[in-house]
């Protein structure tokens, strides 16, 4: 390296952008596709105080999404839960929110993929005895697909 040119500043942002469409299908696929269980879960276990847990639901939605937006303005870098806690507390907070977030994915799809083939055994009733199996394949198809690597369609960037 000469005397002239400079280290790469660790902390800068790169300056890339996955667009408004592609953010909305990667925080989907995490949170909003809870909607589509919890409602089936909360009614059988609150019954008629199911809405008031759907509004306190909300409110707390909406304080985790200022707290999502105020740590991508304070760590425009990335890193999440990492980044945010190997700084603000040690490094060993940041792997066990690491893990915590991994083992979050991991339930998170089961959970959809589970969800999705009991209300999907609801038109295809054959599917009753076998949700189990077909959630096992259908976790494992999506997971082929991720190892192999699906690119986005052609077409002009949002």
């Amino acid at each position: 390296m000469s005397a002239t040119s400079k280290a790469p500043d660790p902390t800068a942002a790169e300056g890339r952008s996955l667009g408004y469409f592609l953010c909305w299908a990667i925080v989907f696929a995490d949170i909003g596709t809870s909607v589509y269980y919890t409602p089936g879960i909360l009614y059988h276990q609150a019954g008629v105080h199911a809405a008031l847990f759907v509004c306190m639901t909300l409110v707390v939605f909406i304080l985790l999404t200022i707290k999502y937006a105020e740590v991508a303005i304070r760590y425009p870098e990335g890193g999440g839960v990492v980044t945010v806690a190997s700084r603000a507390i040690h490094a060993i907070a940041g792997l066990v929110g690491g893990l915590f977030i991994l083992v979050d994915y991991f339930l998170t799809s089961a959970l959809s993929a589970l969800s999705g083939v009991i209300y999907l055994s609801v038109l295809l009733p054959a599917l009753g005895p076998v949700v189990v199996p077909v959630t096992v394949l259908a976790i494992s198809a999506l997971g082929g697909l991720n190892l192999m690597g699906v690119s986005p369609a052609p077409g002009p960037a949002p």
